[in-house]
């Protein structure tokens, strides 16, 4: 019995081992480090591919390979977009081969602006005193605001002493989705302009319900290596990409520097477009 065991564990070790990264967020959207910061970070911590898919926000950075005294990372390009689904909000993370094209920058420019708006629709709507607008570099599609952003400014202006009591009594179910996208849109819009449309951090539940429709409009696959909390989340996810024909994806989602912490084998993207050209570890 033993001796089957070891035998099974070594065939389910994955023939790529390098460690892949593709969902996380730099200061330019809201998270705590720089682009630069990251990706020495990713460096120092033995990451091999990330993508730093800021929320609908065109990429800082050339995708490439950064080489540094200490090791090396591929970047690739991608965004986390904001999108509505039958009125809530959900997000698709974009994916592309070579550098982003400067259509679906354009696109994300435009989100980017809609997103300070919603920041200054959401402020007037709590109406506090005192809590900080969106700023120029929001208004002219060059910084991300969140509601992370909005609960920040509201615990600076006093009104609250920390960020979780200012969702619980003000911003929770205050998405304002109307701002968004459609979902099928945004799949449409990223296929259109060359990348690949993951669902991120998925709800089983919705996935489930909307995964036929979505399929057909082009969604290429969801986010199914994640840091989850119940073990047997992941095994429905793959579960779902077999039923749908869905490829995998996966990321940490780091807002902070907890880079490196989380990452899965790239075996789990070989099947994805040669376009995207993740050879094999040699």
């Amino acid at each position: 019995m033993s001796r089957w065991r070891r035998k099974s564990w070594r065939q389910q070790t994955p023939t790529d081992n390098r460690r892949v990264d593709l969902h996380m967020h730099s200061c330019l959207s809201d998270g705590k480090l720089s682009p630069e910061e990251i990706i020495s970070l990713a460096i120092e911590r033995k990451l091999d591919i990330i993508c730093i898919s800021d929320h609908d926000l065109a990429p800082k950075l050339p995708a490439k390979t950064y080489h540094q005294e200490n090791g090396c990372v591929r970047v690739i390009h991608g965004a986390e977009m904001s999108v509505q689904l039958d009125g809530t909000e959900q997000h698709f993370l974009a994916y592309f081969p070579k550098q982003m094209p400067s259509s679906f920058q354009d696109i994300c420019v435009d989100a980017t602006k809609n997103r300070a708006l919603r920041y200054e629709e959401l402020r007037e709507k709590i109406g506090l005193q005192g809590v900080a607008p969106a700023d120029e570099l929001a208004h002219a599609g060059k910084r991300a605001l969140t509601r992370l952003h909005l609960a920040r400014a509201i615990v600076d202006a006093g009104h609250a002493a920390s960020i979780s009591s200012v969702f619980d009594q003000w911003l929770r179910k205050e998405e304002m989705v109307d701002r968004f996208p459609d979902a099928q849109e945004m799949i449409l819009q990223i296929k259109e302009t060359g990348g690949l449309c993951f669902w991120a951090h998925p709800p089983i539940k919705k996935v489930s319900l909307y995964a036929k429709k979505l399929k057909e409009t082009g969604l290429d696959g969801v986010e199914v290596f994640r840091p989850y909390s119940k073990k047997n989340l992941k095994k429905r996810m793959r579960s779902l990409c077999k039923t749908y024909d869905f490829l995998c994806s996966g990321g940490s989602d780091s807002h902070n520097d907890s880079i490196g912490l989380f990452s899965f084998p790239a075996e789990e993207i070989s099947n994805w477009p040669e376009s995207f050209s993740f050879p094999s570890a040699s």
